[in-house]
């Protein structure tokens, strides 16, 4: 395994022994105190803390905080792509590139029967769909060119038109003609994370995901091995529950787990630890060599070290 590798981290904020719910300010506090540990970003789960609706928490966040990237989670099942492009690019637009999107595993999500909609009959068949999804999303995103908006007060022209392109999109699971009516968000696309909890799981990260979030060492472990033989792979991120009775020693386990396995880093879910978690933990990573001092950029792809520079798939010249 590649050694000296620089580790990421990111929050999950919620505390499973807490007797009440979490309230707003206390997920603020969680968020802030992480960016003050440059973490890479807050991982909103489908319900936060058992209260808080992602979309709705993760704007309030965003104007709370100025580093940390903002992941959002997404039901493939139950939403529209163009819905879902919309509230992702606005969040991207709001916190300034810090916005990315995540798919669920299935036991994450709310029951079907909620929605009105018939279940998912396979999970290959989710996968599928899950696909088709993320490109109807990126060409929706890629089909504003950069230089469209114009914003010329003396003439009067805000957009150059014929720099917006329909997608024209027709698959198996949607037909969108598009084009999208929001400009090109600051990171053009916000990175894809995925929920992996089994091989459908696992291959659709492997192909199509910026982020896996894996819950068992031993699957983060597998899914490593196959991502280093591929040329393109995504980053690989394992939970991480926090013993507060150990935390004055993680730091190095956490760097041997690294070179080990192979993985990329860690979702931290420190509860009422997170503070030590920060003023120990980070500072020890920091030490080796192995965690940033500060931020290198401003986009949440900045903080992941992803390509900046994209190619326009599925958008018709």
């Amino acid at each position: 395994m590649t050694q000296d590798r620089p580790i990421h981290l990111y929050l999950y904020p919620d505390d499973p022994s807490a007797a009440v719910p979490a309230t707003l300010s206390a997920v603020i506090a969680q968020a802030r105190t992480a960016e003050r540990g440059r973490f890479d970003a807050v991982l909103a789960a489908p319900v936060v803390a058992g209260l808080f609706e992602p979309s709705t928490l993760l704007p309030a966040l965003a104007v709370r905080t100025t580093r940390i990237g903002l992941v959002a989670p997404t039901s493939i099942d139950h939403l529209a792509p163009y819905n879902v492009a919309r509230r992702i690019s606005t969040l991207d637009h709001f916190s300034h590139g810090r916005a990315g999107w995540s798919i669920p595993a299935t036991d994450e999500l709310e029951p079907s029967q909620l929605h009105g909609a018939p279940p998912v009959r396979s999970e290959e068949g989710r996968w599928e769909r899950a696909a088709e999804f993320r490109r109807v999303l990126e060409s929706l995103w890629d089909s504003w060119d950069s230089e469209a908006i114009v914003a010329d007060k003396e003439s009067g022209l805000y957009v150059r038109s014929e720099l917006i392109r329909p997608i024209g999109h027709v698959g198996e699971h949607f037909r969108v003609a598009g084009p999208f009516n929001l400009p090109r968000s600051p990171q053009r696309r916000p990175p894809l994370h995925v929920r992996v909890a089994g091989r459908p799981a696992g291959h659709f990260a492997l192909d199509h995901a910026d982020v896996a979030l894996v819950r068992e060492p031993a699957q983060a472990a597998e899914l490593a091995t196959r991502a280093a033989r591929l040329p393109r792979a995504p980053r690989i991120l394992v939970d991480l529950p926090v013993d507060a009775a150990r935390i004055d020693r993680l730091a190095d386990h956490l760097i041997r787990w690294v070179d080990t396995d192979g993985i990329d880093g860690f979702t931290v879910r420190a509860g009422g630890s997170l503070e030590r978690f920060v003023d120990t933990v980070v500072p020890d990573l920091q030490r080796a060599g192995r965690y940033r001092s500060d931020y290198d950029g401003v986009t949440l792809r900045d903080h992941l070290a992803l390509p900046t520079h994209l190619e326009n798939v599925g958008v018709p010249a």
